[in-house]
């Protein structure tokens, strides 16, 4: 059985070899050729993605969170990795964005005290169409780096929302009130929590979630997500 896994991986890996070399992988942003180190986006591209600022966005009178930090601002390749992360499950994608939430987590004192990692939570419904939820892949590189565990078991998304992206602020507020649910309080109680999400606009479905949190007995809530728009 060794010998049969070892002449697989060794066709597979020479297979690939070939289809490489006969199909160049392309850049998924900007279509040059990849170099062998490289793995779906170029070096170049990755570097000219326009980190967002240091410091956490202002919260207004209606929210709670204890403040929203972000890796990027929102662009056009932004966009496109979080769209193959969101929707292609391109875990490499994942993994990478993942390590650099990770570094962000290190340098911010904010975000290193906390206690348990929380992905935003998808509707089941969404979730079984989708197969998975972006924001779980995205929080494993965080945990692995960090140290927090996860516990994505201890809040539901109860309420299915309709999308964000065209509804006034005040709608967007309306749209996900009630929208969560903690399952298991005694995992949160007490808890300083990280919320990790995919995009910020308005920090409303963040906001709606950590209210939960909070009335379920949770400490500060800090959130972090790969972009703000």
């Amino acid at each position: 059985m060794p010998f049969v896994n070892l002449a697989r991986r060794f066709i597979q890996s020479t297979f690939n070899a070939l289809l490489n070399f006969v199909y160049p992988p392309l850049c998924h942003l900007c279509e040059a050729y990849l170099h062998p180190d490289e793995k779906l986006i170029c070096n170049t591209c990755w570097q000219s993605l326009r980190r967002a600022a240091p410091d956490a966005q202002a919260a207004g009178n209606d929210f709670d969170l204890d403040g929203v930090y972000s890796l990027w601002e929102f662009g056009d390749g932004v966009q496109r990795i979080i769209h193959e992360i969101k929707f292609n499950r391109k875990k490499s994608l994942a993994d990478k964005v993942g390590f650099e939430l990770a570094s962000l987590v290190a340098e911010n004192q904010a975000l290193r005290e906390v206690d348990v990692i929380i992905p935003l939570p998808l509707h089941h419904t969404r979730r079984r169409i989708r197969g998975y939820n972006q924001s779980h892949l995205l929080s494993i590189p965080i945990s692995a780096r960090a140290g927090f565990p996860i516990v994505e078991a201890a809040v539901r998304r109860v309420k299915s929302t309709k999308p964000q992206a065209r509804l006034s602020a005040r709608k967007r507020l309306d749209n996900v009130k009630g929208a969560f649910m903690v399952t298991d309080p005694e995992r949160v109680a007490g808890k300083r929590v990280l919320l990790v999400d995919d995009v910020v606009t308005t920090g409303a479905t963040l906001n709606a979630c950590a209210l939960a949190l909070q009335a379920a007995g949770a400490g500060r809530v800090v959130a972090l997500t790969v972009a703000k728009a």
